[in-house]
């Protein structure tokens, strides 16, 4: 039987494949798209399927039953492409061009793709079109995850941060695939795992345009007097919001050579809740973003086949002012990230290759408005004033890669079918933080207890720091399929992960820091280097054979890469703040000379922490003797095909870590804390309450402080190792009969033994923060965390008589667990501290309702394959006004509201394809 299939999606005329004594055959690769697949055979009937859709990474099986037949005679199939992967053995949700488009978004990069994933928790989609730095979080892990761009890596190095940097446009994505469960050894992170598909041209000349806009008499008030009482004093309002987006793709060659272009702007000025001027109008930020895509395929032969692409990223925004941080306060942020990447694919009979090679560059240049005031920042009440702490720095980071694929398909060997695929990379990166001087606003920022001085943290500023991650990756895997219902999908992965930071030389700080901070050169420091080898395996049973009931399961064990971060703890050019106790002997509520003694091993020497963390992180040597943390995860999931078009699916997930990292400070180890300095909890006001009791703190020998006692080094501890029990159940009907619709469930139990210290509070800063905990008893104080977190989502879409349609995208999700904080201040040796006065899940916010609406008119009358559509989308229908995060530290503001949902909005639109 001679097999060949058709799609606008080739740039060949076909692709041909003989089956064999079996019956077997395989058309592969295959782009994603929709095909129609021919079956011939001399003396029997030509048959025809139609419309069978492949989506990235789904292998369909496809039969046929071939009769005999007159000459001439076929028989065509629609309708009946399959729903459910046979093959593949990971819980993965695939998002369409029609899911992209059709179901009511923001349209705001991957944050408006996780919100549509099972079990995929990121930032709500309620309406702003700029894009977001999207949160990964799967199933209670909001680590290690991994995105690419039609395999490219993206990932930032600082990949052990939930956020990294991620910005892409929607508009430019012809297909998604979110995978949280299952990943094979081709993927080296056991988090959430994206791949995105960029559009591409074809034969035929395609376009669209979209234009959306709303305004502030479009939108709601959702400030209710709740939100009044709990602080708030203005509502979140839009002033302006717009978006203009163009595409145009087609042949430059037909069969040879296609492009995809495609431009974007994005305007909005937002007034923030709770942010007022001085002259007592709201605060409005504005910003400004741009994106664009370029993308070329040449089919140089059949055989021989190049794809190159590159997206830009531009954005010019002015943020970071809340409730606690003034409007003089915000910054000014200029965001730019680059994209690129050329591939060379080869197919020759049953191997393909596929080599990559490009870069992700990412940077942010961060300025303030209020150059002349130094900072400062109330550790009690958390309020921020004068120059923004962030202002005179910029974030650099930068992955380049080598990415190459070998797939084989060796058929009728060892009882079975083998698709073998072997992968070698090579990554290098780095994510690293300059300054400069900060001028008349100096390099510090003084911190107080509720209005009482008590510190000052000196920054290290002006510093140039380099780091460099590099890892060179091997993987084997073997896709086998035994008697066409059982795959066997085992694999293995080798690592060959170092990280180093070379000589640098920095210059000398503006008095008065200057002699703490001299001008030097330091030596290259070199960490351990991790080889691991670590094995998947996973199955899919197709239980009838029908390719309608699948058990799928399996266990991997997966490693943590180096990240740029934990070995910047080590480089003494790496942005730095050191703490001392401040005397401010005039009571002007100012710095000046004579004020803070600056020797490192003077009694007003706190602590020095490095990219901002809250810990003393800094002056870190390698250990020796470090074992490369991971995870190991275990799943089973049951896959069912209703109906045609329509299956469901339920999983059971069980992962925990190992080796879970902490710091250590070897001059100051866990013993040594061993002086109580226990201190009263407050009520919540903040007023003496002594039936709360006393908070364990302890403290070391005052022999023990100052800088030189200060070397931190990372240390496995097997008592942090966390463990996350879950379940998910999902729905999906693709688009067929003028509907389709997508629901899940997914509940998270959390066993975090320690979570990490709080290193993100406003004011302070915290630019790719070392998030782990420190060796000492105060970083266990109520630091586990046993709770449960829940996700529900529904979306679907309608089209109605008359070119009419409707949407909807539904999520309820669980609000955050929290414990109070309380500031300590004038702890011996300690200075000021922050910490939980109760267990973590002693309050909850509120669950969230997010309900966004759409309904699109098709205009009559245009061309064949023209479309002209008026839309109306409404985000956050419900006009909810839930409170998304509050005051936790105590004091008279405990509890207050700093960010709420935004109110219910209209935003009107017009799209224009062909």
């Amino acid at each position: 039987v001679t097999v060949s299939a058709t799609s606008p999606a080739l740039q060949v005329p076909q692709v041909t494949d003989v089956a064999n004594q079996q019956g077997e055959y395989r058309l592969t690769p295959l782009p994603i798209g929709t095909y129609t697949v021919v079956y011939t055979l001399q003396g029997f009937q030509t048959m025809r399927r139609e419309e069978v859709r492949l989506t990235a990474g789904f292998t369909a099986r496809v039969d046929m039953t071939m009769k005999v037949g007159t000459l001439n005679e076929s028989v065509t199939v629609t309708g009946a492409a399959p729903v459910v992967d046979v093959n593949s053995t990971t819980t993965r949700t695939e998002l369409t061009r029609e899911t992209l488009e059709l179901i009511p978004t923001s349209r705001a990069g991957l944050q408006s793709v996780l919100m549509q994933a099972p079990g995929a928790r990121t930032n709500l989609d309620t309406g702003s079109g700029v894009t977001a730095n999207p949160t990964f979080r799967a199933f209670g892990r909001s680590y290690e995850a991994w995105v690419t761009v039609e395999g490219f890596p993206t990932t930032s190095p600082k990949s052990a941060l939930q956020s990294t940097a991620q910005y892409f446009d929607y508009e430019s994505f012809e297909e998604t695939s979110v995978q949280t469960v299952g990943n094979n050894a081709e993927t080296p992170n056991a988090g959430l795992n994206l791949n995105i598909i960029l559009k591409s041209g074809g034969n035929d000349f395609h376009g669209q345009g979209v234009y959306t806009v709303t305004a502030q008499k479009l939108q709601w008030n959702n400030l209710d007097q709740t939100l009044i009482n709990a602080g708030l004093g203005s509502p979140n309002k839009i002033a302006t919001r717009w978006d203009a987006d163009a595409g145009i793709g087609g042949p430059i060659l037909h069969d040879k050579l296609w492009f995809f272009f495609t431009p974007r702007l994005h305007r909005e000025d937002a007034q923030i809740a709770g942010v007022i001027k001085p002259d007592g109008t709201a605060g409005v930020d504005p910003v400004t973003q741009f994106h664009s895509t370029e993308k070329i395929n040449y089919q140089l032969n059949p055989s021989n086949k190049f794809i190159g692409f590159t997206q830009a990223f531009h954005r010019d925004s002015q943020s970071g002012d809340t409730p606690l941080v003034p409007w003089n306060s915000r910054q000014h942020q200029i965001y730019g990230q680059q994209t690129s990447k050329i591939e060379w694919q080869l197919v020759r009979n049953n191997k393909y290759v596929s080599v990559q090679a490009g870069e992700w560059a990412f940077h942010l240049d961060r300025s303030g408005f209020d150059p002349t005031n130094i900072s400062t920042f109330d550790d009690t009440t958390r309020r921020a004033t004068g120059q923004n702490i962030d202002a005179s720095t910029t974030t650099f980071e930068m992955r380049r890669a080598v990415t190459g694929v070998f797939s084989w398909y060796k058929a009728d060997w060892l009882g079975g079918n083998h698709a073998f695929k072997f992968g070698l990379d090579y990554w290098d990166s780095h994510a690293d933080r300059r300054s400069q001087d900060r001028g008349a606003a100096t390099n510090m920022q003084l911190h107080f207890a509720n209005g009482v001085p008590t510190t000052i943290n000196a920054l290290n500023y002006p510093v140039t720091p380099f780091s460099h991650v590099r890892n060179v990756p091997t993987f084997v895997q073997d896709s086998w399929t035994l008697a066409r219902r059982l795959t066997l999908n085992l694999g293995v992965r080798y690592d060959h992960n170092w990280a180093y930071l070379p000589m640098q030389t920095r210059a000398a700080s503006a008095p008065p820091l200057d002699t703490f901070y001299p001008a030097g050169t330091f030596p290259e420091v070199h960490f351990k280097t991790f080889n691991p080898v670590t094995p998947r395996a996973h199955l899919a049973w197709d239980v009838r054979g029908n390719g309608k009931t699948v058990v799928k399961g399996g266990w991997g064990r997966f490693r943590h890469m180096w990240n740029s971060d934990e070995i910047n703890m080590a480089n003494r050019v790496t942005f730095l703040t050191s703490t001392f106790l401040w005397h401010d002997l005039n009571g002007n509520r100012l710095f000046d000379p004579g004020e803070v003694n600056f020797d490192p091993a003077g009694s007003d020497f706190v602590s020095q922490s490095a990219l901002g963390a809250s810990a003393a992180t800094s002056n870190a040597i390698s250990n020796p003797n470090l074992k490369q943390p991971g995870s190991h995860e275990a799943y089973v999931s049951v896959e069912q095909q209703l109906v045609a078009n329509f299956a469901v699916r339920a999983t059971g997930i069980y992962s925990k870590d190992t080796g879970t990292y902490r710091i250590l400070n070897t001059k100051r180890p866990y013993e040594t804390y061993n002086i109580d300095v226990s201190r009263p909890i407050s009520a919540p006001n903040g007023t003496a309450d002594p039936t709360l009791g006393m908070l364990p703190i302890r403290t070391f020998p005052h022999a023990l402080a100052g800088l030189a006692n200060q070397v931190p080094m990372l240390i496995n501890d097997a008592k942090s190792d966390a463990g996350y029990t879950s379940v998910e159940l999902a729905a999906s009907r693709r688009l067929a009969n003028r509907w389709m619709m997508q629901a899940s469930y997914s509940a998270t139990r959390l066993d975090v033994p320690y979570v990490s210290n709080s290193m993100i509070t406003s004011g302070s800063a915290c630019i790719g923060c070392v998030d782990l905990t420190t060796y000492d008893p105060n970083a266990e104080i109520f630091a586990s965390n046993k709770t449960w977190e829940y996700l529900t989502r529904v979306s679907g879409y309608y089209q109605l008589p008359y070119g009419v349609s409707a949407a909807a995208n539904y999520e309820n999700r669980s609000g955050t667990r929290w414990a109070r904080t309380q500031t300590f201040a004038n702890v011996p040796e300690i200075g000021t501290i922050v910490l939980r006065v109760e267990p973590i899940g002693s309050r909850r916010l509120p669950n969230t309702n997010l309900l966004n609406l759409r309904f699109e008119k098709s205009i009559p009358g245009l061309a064949p394959g023209h479309k002209l559509a008026l839309r109306a989308s409404m985000f956050n229908a419900l006009n909810a006004n839930t409170p998304l995060t509050v005051q936790q530290n105590t004091g008279p503001a405990f509890g207050n509201v700093l960010t709420y949902m935004p109110p219910r909005i209209l935003e009107f639109g017009v799209v224009y394809s062909y």
